[in-house]
């Protein structure tokens, strides 16, 4: 039987927010600006630092908004998991990360995990999260049923889906690190 060796040292993606229009400091009405226009843009590169023997087919995936937002407008970062069995083991018991961002770009304002672990409502999962300005520590554990779970959960979903509002224009950036994953046995489910 061959060993996974991984070590995720960080995913990184990088905010990059830019304003599209209007010169240096905004504009506005006075200067004969398109206030519309003041938008700010979004891009994204990541990076990945690893090592394996053997690959699993098992990924972590972060989804940005590609359309550019506003000052003051609420944006999503969705997290997922792809590669997972398809209503088979293995499935996901358990999750934790890091996120980190610059606070002078964006603020951090809600998080809402998949119910593919579990219903909060029915105390299936057990969530929590360390908001501190600039960093942000998620976590969430199953207690449904391994059979359950590998009956319903599918191969590709999202963990969780991460509420931002854009404070300022300029660069900044976001970063995943320390992506903890287990099977609903409390196995590590290594990814490539």
């Amino acid at each position: 039987m061959m060993k996974n060796i991984i070590n995720v040292s960080a995913i990184a993606v990088f905010l990059v927010f830019s304003l599209i229009g209007c010169g240096g400091d905004g504009g506005g009405s006075e200067s004969g600006c398109d206030e519309d226009k003041n938008e700010t843009s979004i891009s994204a590169e990541t990076e990945t630092e690893a090592e394996t023997e053997a690959e699993t087919g098992i990924s972590f995936g972060i989804n940005i908004p590609d359309e550019g937002i506003a000052k003051g407008e609420y944006f999503s970062v969705e997290l997922s998991i792809r590669g997972l069995g398809n209503e088979t083991a293995p499935s996901l018991g358990a999750f934790s990360l890091n996120l980190d961002y610059d606070p002078a770009m964006i603020e951090f304002v809600s998080i809402d995990y998949s119910s593919h672990l579990g219903y909060l409502n029915l105390q299936e999962v057990d969530t929590h999260q360390n908001d501190n300005p600039g960093s942000l520590y998620i976590d969430a554990v199953s207690f449904v049923r391994t059979e359950e779970t590998n009956d319903t959960q599918p191969d590709n979903f999202v963990l969780a889906t991460v509420t931002f509002v854009a404070l300022e224009r300029g660069e900044g950036s976001l970063t995943v690190s320390n992506i903890l994953l287990s099977d609903t046995g409390a196995i590590q489910i290594f990814v490539d």
